[in-house]
């Protein structure tokens, strides 16, 4: 298997971060999870260590940019960093599962 970068850049909002392992890591560390932090209304999600941590929040903190609305260049992000993301599911992925999956 192929080794990960440590770096990852994100343009948003017209500027580019530099996105790092430790960064993040650092950020989840002063961040509260998200099951302690009660809901944010954000619909991604990214498992850093142990903790479930809101994408926009763990951007900020990690890069001392704004709270990013625009989430995609942040995900891809730490998804080619190595850390698992997940999406809270609506009524209609609920009730009918992935569109590609439908048959």
């Amino acid at each position: 298997m192929p080794a990960r970068p440590t770096t990852a850049p994100v343009t948003t909002g017209g500027a580019t971060y530099d996105l790092t392992r430790e960064a993040v890591e650092a950020a989840a560390s002063r961040l509260l999870p998200v099951h302690q932090a009660g809901p944010g209304g954000a619909e991604w999600y990214v498992l850093v260590g142990g903790g479930l941590h809101y994408v926009s929040d763990v951007f900020a903190e990690a890069t001392e940019g704004p709270r990013t609305r625009d989430v995609k260049a942040v995900r891809d992000a730490l998804d080619l960093l190595g850390f698992p993301l997940y999406v809270r599911a609506d009524r209609d992925l609920i009730d009918n599962g992935i569109p590609a999956h439908r048959g």
